[in-house]
Order: structure tokens, then C-alpha cells, then sequence
């Protein structure tokens, strides 16, 4: 629990960071280069990303399955080309604002992987989607709209509209969203 991940850089690798069997923490300040997969958060673990360059080069920036939550603001995601920029599945929960959600030469920007039995929502509000076009963005979202039996909805809107600040945020703002 609490484990912290700060100013680091991985690359050339399948998985960079993952949180998995109820872990917490945080990852700040940290970069990829050359990763199938930057983020993968499972098995009930909650992780906040701040002012982080996750590019994905075949798989998603982050990927957070299994009762997981991901938080965070100031990050680059961009995409590979096989999977969603960023992957939910498995009653995950999202908070990310602030961040630049990159579509790569994927098919989506978002995607939920994994049916649900209630509707879950995903909150990406307030994110720099390179384009400000909404019917655009729709396509690049795969959720309950693309197929009913995804009981996930993305929740994007109000769009920021341009680049967002990826100012530094304290270690002290960073512990206060855990208690």
C-alpha cells in the first residue's frame, strides 16, 4: 500500500507499472518509451497519476480491470495500435481530469473491454482530446453506445478546451485524496 513511483523512465518493456491485489499509490513524474502497456491497475487497486508521458506503443497507456480505480491529472496518454489509449474492464472506476487523452493509431481513445451486470460510469471529463469535435470523440469511444451488452458509459464532457496545465502537484495534495 501507499507504494510511489516518482521520476522514472521504462522503456522496452511488456508492462511498465502495475498495482494489482488491492495495492494504493501513485505514480508521478514517471515516462515510457517503447511499452506494449504503461499502466495496469487489477484486483481491487486504487493508483493516482500526476504529470506522467504514458505513450503505448501496441497496447493501452493504462489499463484498469477488476474493481480497480485510476485517478490522476497533467498526464499524456497516447496509444499504440491494437487497444484503446486507455482500457477499463471488470467494474473499474475512473477520476481523471485534467490529462491529455491522445487516440493513437488505435481503433479508440477509450474502450471498456468487459461487460458489467449494473451500469458503471467512467468519469474523463474535463480532458484534452486533442479536438474539441464531440462527434468525433464519440467515435473514438467504445462503450455502452457501441454495444448494449457493455454496461459502461464514458462520461467525457465538459471537454477542456485546449492543452491543460501539467503543473506539478504536491506530495501533500497527492496523500489527501487517499484518506
Amino acid at each position: 500500500t501507499n507504494a510511489t513511483i516518482n521520476s522514472c523512465m521504462f522503456s522496452g518493456c511488456f508492462g511498465a507499472i502495475g498495482y494489482s491485489q488491492g495495492s494504493s499509490g501513485q505514480v508521478l513524474n514517471c515516462q515510457t518509451s517503447d511499452v506494449e502497456g504503461a499502466v495496469y491497475v487489477s484486483s481491487g487497486s486504487q493508483v493516482n497519476l500526476v504529470n506522467n508521458f504514458f505513450p503505448a506503443t501496441t497496447g493501452s497507456s493504462i489499463y484498469v480491470v477488476d474493481d480497480s480505480h485510476v485517478s490522476g491529472s497533467g498526464n499524456v496518454f497516447s496509444g499504440g495500435f491494437e487497444t484503446g489509449t486507455l482500457s477499463f474492464g471488470g467494474r473499474s472506476t475512473s477520476g481523471l481530469h485534467g490529462n491529455h487523452i491522445i487516440k493513437g493509431d488505435n481503433p479508440f481513445a477509450v474502450q471498456i473491454r468487459y461487460a458489467f451486470y449494473e451500469m458503471v460510469t467512467f468519469d474523463l471529463s474535463n480532458n484534452y482530446w486533442g479536438t474539441t469535435d464531440t462527434e468525433l470523440i464519440d467515435e473514438w469511444i467504445y462503450d455502452w453506445n457501441d454495444d448494449q451488452t457493455i454496461h459502461g458509459i464514458i462520461e467525457y464532457l465538459p471537454l477542456a478546451d485546449g492543452p491543460v496545465s501539467t503543473e506539478e502537484m504536491s506530495l501533500d495534495s497527492v496523500k489527501a485524496l487517499y484518506r
